[in-house]
């Protein structure tokens, strides 16, 4: 099994929204969506996502402030 991260950055305020990254290449070209990838070795679920965000977006989270939503 191929475990993954799927990132998605939410905001109340000032105004509602979430952040997403416009992808530039691969599948899912010229589309928006959210940031993650694949586990690297011996790596959590919110260490990978909290890398990818970062690698992907130049933002940084703290893995421990990140929320698990659910796995597909």
């Amino acid at each position: 099994m191929i475990q993954a991260t799927l990132c998605f950055l939410f905001r109340d305020e000032p105004y509602p929204g979430i952040l997403l990254g416009y992808k530039k290449r691969g599948f899912g070209l010229g589309k928006y969506g959210g940031f993650g990838g694949k586990l690297k070795d011996g790596e959590t679920l919110a260490w990978a996502a909290s890398r990818e965000l970062r690698e992907e977006s130049g933002l940084i989270a703290d893995p421990h402030e990140l929320a698990y939503l659910g796995s597909l």
